[in-house]
């Protein structure tokens, strides 16, 4: 997963534990949280966190976005973004002939498989208060660290003590829009459904598409066509129609 933070001198690095972290000199307290945050994951911890800082905060994110355009990454947040910036984002995310995800808060416009639209308000843990941008590191790491087997719906959150909670009705009015929101079982607060923004379904595209899990899926087999193809096939034999059909079936 790939995580951006406001700093005047643009840097990449690339943490395989929190512990990395301690490498990053000038990290403010917030930003060390927003990378502990995104190291909880889910049942297990993000593999890779790259560090994008954007450099001038004055500046759109045009640098950073070339950096992750060049970097092989599955999920990203912007726990710093401002409410203006989110657009943008969506519209850069959306055009990126890349198979990624993107965690924004209230990208209430999105209706994109691509975007997850992240809405609960005021999240309270036992350490202090999130907004719903910065909490975006946290469940950008559950999502980049759920296993391909289950699903985001219900996962817990146990660090979570309150939030903004909504009736049953809004809850499932608010789902049926393509957000994604914390729902309290009574003992923790939970992932209500592991869903994304899109919303307007076509005959290409079902419902199945409004499902994290399933666009995790489809992303991963693209990947792995991909890769078989360029690493052991291309360049590698004739272009012939059995060397195809050899192709064909590893795939």
């Amino acid at each position: 997963m790939a995580l951006v933070l406001n700093r005047e001198k643009q840097e990449v690095h690339a943490l395989n534990n929190v512990k990395d972290a301690a490498g990053i000199i000038q990290l403010t307290d917030k930003q060390k949280e927003y990378i502990q945050l995104a190291f909880i994951g889910c049942i297990k911890s993000p593999k890779k966190v790259i560090i994008v800082f954007r450099g001038s905060e004055g500046e759109d994110y045009n640098q950073a976005q070339e950096i992750l355009e060049s970097l092989k990454w599955d999920y990203l947040t912007i726990p710093e973004i401002e409410s203006q910036d989110v657009a943008r984002v969506v519209v850069w995310i959306t055009s990126l002939n890349k198979r990624c995800k993107v965690v924004l808060p209230h990208a209430t416009t999105a209706d994109a498989e691509k975007v997850i639209n992240f809405t609960t308000s005021n999240i309270k843990t036992s350490e202090r208060d999130y907004s719903t941008a910065e909490y975006t590191s946290r469940i950008d790491g559950l999502l980049a660290g759920t296993p391909m087997t289950i699903s985001a719906t219900f996962a817990s959150l146990k660090e979570v003590i309150g939030f903004d909670q909504l009736t049953k009705e809004q809850m499932d009015e608010a789902i049926g829009n393509g957000q994604l929101i914390l729902y309290h079982d009574g003992e923790k607060a939970k992932i209500a459904r592991g869903v994304n923004s899109f919303t307007t379904t076509t005959q290409d595209k079902g419902e199945s598409f409004k499902k994290i899990k399933i666009v995790d899926a489809m992303h991963r087999i693209e990947d792995d066509i991909k890769k078989t193809c360029e690493d052991s096939y291309i360049g590698k034999y004739s272009n012939s129609y059995d060397n195809k059909c050899v192709l064909i079936t590893a795939i």
